[in-house]
């Protein structure tokens, strides 16, 4: 039987492993914007944050992670921004 401070290892450990798994495939994306964005993992939910220039890149970033075991609820916080560096708006 493990101690609390032992459980809280292993949920540490845990946590940074599906981090460090989600980060990886997005460094191994060909698309190079992906390689850019950030993962956060907390109680079964991963969040990735950042900003890529196409819609499809957003796209990807959800088909490269969605299928990452331990995760049970992705949130999408990629923002797709133009060139300019304005958030892109449908007019």
């Amino acid at each position: 039987m493990s101690t609390p401070h032992e459980a809280g290892l292993t949920l540490t450990t845990h946590r940074a492993s599906i981090v460090q798994r989600a980060r990886l495939r997005l460094l191994l994306s060909p698309y190079p914007a992906l390689r850019r964005l950030d993962c956060y993992y907390h109680e079964g939910v991963l969040t990735v944050r950042g900003c890529v220039s196409t819609f499809h890149e957003r796209q990807m970033a959800w088909i490269t992670l969605c299928d990452l075991a331990g995760i049970e609820e992705f949130v999408d916080r990629v923002e797709v921004v133009e060139s300019t560096g304005a958030p892109h708006t449908d007019a």
